[in-house]
């Protein structure tokens, strides 16, 4: 949630770009998600590499990816991909997940191993709005 705030106090999206942040609505992101052509997913993903590793899943990587789901917030996500796909309004998805260095601790704030990476999230959602040619802008500061 803090890349997604992140980048909306500091850039402009045009309007066929929505910044949602998924962290308490599940599996009612499924009218979004089904609307979407392409969505790209920030979360933790434990996949027990060093705290702060970052790693890009695409499609099907996502759904394999539930066999050892991180937490019900995800599951929610994924199965919202997976309804999608059962009515044919399956947008291209990317994840984009962090190694976290503690997933136990119930809290808000981001970790100082997290924090440090935010900046290297931010630059990844960029490439992929990129890739695609969406533009984007700073806002005034």
């Amino acid at each position: 949630m803090h890349v997604v705030h992140e980048l909306d106090r500091r850039f402009e999206f045009p309007d066929r770009v929505s910044l949602v942040d998924g962290g308490s609505i599940g599996v009612h992101m499924m009218g979004t998600i089904a609307g979407a052509e392409q969505v790209v997913a920030i979360d933790i993903v434990r996949s027990g590499v060093a705290a702060g590793t970052i790693c890009r899943l695409e499609d099907q990587q996502i759904i394999d990816h539930m066999e050892r789901v991180d937490h019900v917030l995800q599951e929610a996500f994924i199965e919202c991909l997976m309804h999608c796909r059962l009515l044919d309004r399956a947008p291209r998805a990317v994840m984009l997940g962090i190694e976290p260095d503690d997933a136990e601790t119930l809290t808000c704030s981001l970790t100082p191993v997290l924090a440090a990476k935010t900046e290297e999230m931010i630059g990844m959602v960029l490439a992929e709005l990129d890739a695609l040619e969406i533009e984007y802008r700073e806002k005034d500061s």
